[in-house]
């Protein structure tokens, strides 16, 4: 198993760091403007900050293990930024529920990565781009971690998770 910190800039990665930055950008320049009144206000800039570094991270992941730290930093970004106004019970309530459904979608990440580490011994995301990988003996568990990846990104980032804390 090797795990290594590194920064990857691809074609594909530079435009979402793109994507990222603008769309930070505009939001940081609404924030200001919406929250001008209210007297958390540097507390309240700070959490779309720490956001837009975590998705910085998720978007140049040089592997798995970084990945999931960046998918970690945008979870709690979205706890802290739904329980902002910690004194309505509502909003406390709505926080908790979303940071229990990401910690339950997390899992399914955790489990692909951890299945990938074991049975591959590499969680280097370059390696799944060379077609040598599936000649691996192991393909068959690569392909299964890789749709447990998948289908754990899906009930974090579509409709369940944002309906389940929003709703109830």
């Amino acid at each position: 198993f090797r795990a290594q910190w590194g920064l990857r800039f691809d074609t594909l990665s530079a435009i979402m760091v793109m994507i990222v930055a603008l769309i930070s950008f505009l939001v940081h320049i609404y924030s200001i403007g919406y929250m001008r009144h209210d007297p958390c206000i540097p507390r309240f800039m700070a959490y779309p900050s720490f956001f837009t570094f975590m998705m910085l991270i998720l978007v140049t992941a040089y592997d798995f293990i970084q990945l999931f730290f960046g998918w970690e930093g945008v979870g709690l970004c979205s706890y802290l930024l739904i329980g902002f106004w910690y004194k309505n019970q509502d909003y406390n309530d709505a926080a908790k529920k979303a940071f229990i459904m990401n910690r339950i979608g997390d899992l399914g990440l955790l489990i692909g990565i951890f299945i990938l580490g074991h049975f591959i011994l590499y969680v280097r995301l370059c390696y799944f781009e060379n077609s040598y990988c599936w000649r691996n003996p192991y393909r068959y568990i690569l392909v299964i971690s890789c749709c447990t990846v998948f289908v754990y990104w899906c009930n974090r980032k579509i409709s369940t998770n944002s309906f389940i804390h929003l709703v109830t």
